[in-house]
């Protein structure tokens, strides 16, 4: 058996604003993998180059164009993962884009940590960045940062409903038994 942590980073004053952060640690491996939202695909021979999907914004439950973007895989230990998530800063303002960080550990099998550990280095060396869930049922190398706790439930036979980082967590949490637990920064 592994453990692996799922962090849900959220802005604890205006969640409706902010779909929050989720980043996966391997509790074992000592490290944490980021999937994140890299620049636009600018050049016309990349194979996502002018994809766009509409997609669901959980926040006010209306469709919205998302373009494909770079994928960036971070891979990080605790010091500089933190240190990183904490500077982040809300868009055009001067204030801390997080304020709270919650998170869920969970007990897998070695063949699902295998499975986790291969997609999520695979999205992240190899596809492309896309806030549309529905867009990954269509293409395997689409993700975004709740792609990881997505797949590992899917593994599990279970379909996560569309939600911000804190509602993934939780609902996971409420399916498999792991509490969703509150780090004070």
């Amino acid at each position: 058996m592994q453990t692996v942590r799922f962090d849900a980073w959220v802005n604890g004053t205006d969640f409706s604003s902010d779909p929050g952060h989720l980043i996966m640690f391997d509790e074992d491996g000592g490290y944490y993998y980021e999937l994140a939202m890299g620049p636009l695909i600018t050049d016309e021979k990349h194979p996502y180059f002018g994809h766009k999907e509409n997609y669901l914004d959980v926040r006010d439950q209306t469709l919205k164009p998302a373009t494909t973007r770079h994928i960036e895989l971070k891979k990080n230990r605790r010091e500089a993962y933190y240190r990183e998530q904490l500077m982040k800063m809300r868009p055009k303002s001067t204030t801390l884009r997080f304020t709270h960080l919650f998170y869920i550990k969970v007990e897998i099998s070695d063949k699902e940590y295998t499975n986790l550990m291969a997609i999520t280095i695979t999205r992240g060396l190899c596809g492309a960045y896309n806030f549309c869930g529905e867009a990954q049922e269509k293409d395997m190398l689409l993700a975004r940062c709740v792609s990881s706790l997505e797949f590992l439930a899917r593994m599990r036979d279970v379909q996560l409903r569309p939600g911000t980082a804190l509602e993934l967590i939780t609902e996971f949490s409420s399916r498999f038994n792991c509490p969703v637990i509150r780090e004070h920064l």
